[in-house]
């Protein structure tokens, strides 16, 4: 009976040395926070950030002309980028992050392209409720590039930003460890 507990624990340490290396990160990818969408540079599509210390994963329900969990473009002659990341609820509340910067030398650290105290940076909907928060000139917030391949057409980096609207219920609005893998 002893040695068939040995050889079952054997077995299964085994198999669990053996599958190790298909759980564990890629070279490229950071998981850094357990409710947020890992790190990734393979364009997978993912748009995630801490909201107040509340997390947002972009994800939407399925549905034909609706909101979809990531959208936007990154516009090789201009260096433009544009990304937006929804999120919908069964409740049908709708919450948007917008992010938008001029990537002009490829990897590394930019100020997010905002040019009129208008620029929309985080809309919540939820029918009657509507609250929309918006970039301040004067901290535009940042956007941290750590991929760009343009043969692959992808783009992945990390954002914050704080957000303002003294007519919501809040005034303010902190984006942090906010991130992106975008295929575009």
């Amino acid at each position: 009976m002893q040695s068939s507990i040995i050889k079952n624990f054997i077995l299964t340490l085994s198999i669990a040395l053996c599958t190790l290396p298909l759980n564990s990160c890629k070279k490229d990818e950071i998981c850094d926070h357990p409710s947020l969408p890992c790190q990734t540079h393979e364009g997978k599509n993912t748009f995630g950030c801490l909201i107040d210390g509340v997390p947002f994963v972009a994800k939407t329900s399925f549905s034909i002309g609706g909101a979809v969990p990531v959208s936007g473009s990154f516009d090789e002659s201009t260096q433009y980028l544009i990304l937006e990341g929804s999120r919908e609820d069964s409740s049908e509340k709708i919450e948007t992050v917008k992010i938008r910067c001029y990537v002009l030398s490829g990897v590394g650290s930019y100020s997010m392209w905002v040019t009129s105290s208008s620029a929309q940076g985080y809309t919540y909907f939820n029918n009657p409720n509507v609250c929309t928060y918006y970039h301040d000139l004067d901290n535009k917030g940042i956007i941290n590039i750590s991929f760009l391949d343009t043969e692959k057409n992808i783009i992945s980096g990390t954002f914050s930003v704080t957000l303002i609207n003294p007519d919501c219920t809040k005034e303010t609005l902190t984006i942090t460890e906010g991130r992106f893998d975008f295929g575009y």
